[in-house]
């Protein structure tokens, strides 16, 4: 890539970027600043993000080891995510063969961008044909979309084009990305139920497409994968040179919910109240 007068090329960073980063540079850079110069994380945990992660976790025991791990406890959190998971083993009885489960690659992924990128892949499996999958497990509390077009367009993503690209430079490239959806189920126990016809009732509930559903898109080469993500380097090094982190006002309440650092930016809470982040 060539960088026209006036486009400084980006400068090299020690850390590796990831998706997460650069999509949250792109969504506000006061809070890219907050979480990943600052180092501050939320303050607590959304619901439906430690569903996800114990969902990623338990398929990738499943895909590792062929089982998924019991879940303890009686909680009602606790009786949802067994019926999901159970749901799930029922539902798919799989064929391909696994290549890899969890799978970090830190490469450049342009020879004209210094940096170097991290990508973590839930899943790379082979089909009976041997052509190469990325599978990406989504979580979602909502209604499955089940529009055609609406994933479709995910060839287009940034993250997509990201991870099929750094397969691609690993000598490993992929036809497409399955993505493979799992429902959060949003029933809870009613008054006079007891613990048993509760769990009862979330296994029935939890089965078919309804709760899981696959949709295989096929990989687009974006020509422009590497302007997009130059863009991005070159406003971080710009925000970085001038010590100015702006707030993009679009973000402050998006997916439907308050930002995490909102009360910081109104004054209302200092950062440092927030925990410290974990480096990945």
């Amino acid at each position: 890539m060539r960088y026209r007068r006036g486009m400084s090329k980006p400068s090299f960073s020690s850390e590796p970027w990831s998706y997460s980063r650069l999509t949250t540079l792109r969504r506000c850079p006061k809070l890219f600043e907050y979480q990943y110069i600052h180092r501050r994380a939320a303050m607590q945990t959304d619901d439906s993000l430690t569903f996800g992660t114990a969902v990623h976790n338990a398929l990738n025991a499943l895909y590792t080891s062929g089982s998924v791990p019991p879940v303890v406890g009686d909680t009602q959190d606790d009786i949802l995510l067994r019926a999901a998971l159970s749901g799930y083993t029922q539902r798919y009885d799989d064929n391909f063969t696994v290549e890899t489960c969890e799978e970090k690659l830190t490469q450049k992924l342009f020879f004209g961008l210094p940096d170097r990128f991290l990508t973590i892949l839930d899943l790379v499996v082979v089909d009976e044909r041997g052509d190469r999958w990325l599978v990406e497990h989504k979580t979602t509390a909502g209604e499955i979309d089940t529009s055609q077009i609406r994933w479709q367009s995910k060839a287009f993503d940034l993250q997509t084009q990201m991870y099929m690209r750094a397969l691609q430079v690993a000598g490993r490239p992929a036809k497409g990305v399955v993505f493979n959806l799992i429902r959060r189920p949003m029933i809870r126990k009613k008054k006079h139920e007891t613990l048993e016809e509760f769990e009862h009732r979330a296994a029935l509930t939890c089965q078919g497409e309804e709760y899981f559903q696959r949709f295989p898109v096929k990989h687009i080469e974006d020509d422009t994968l590497e302007q997009r993500i130059a863009l991005l380097l070159a406003q971080h090094d710009a925000c970085s040179q001038l010590k100015r982190w702006p707030h993009n006002e679009a973000s402050c309440w998006a997916f439907g919910r308050e930002c995490d650092f909102a009360q910081v930016c109104l004054g209302n809470r200092a950062l440092l109240e927030h925990p410290m982040k974990e480096r990945r």
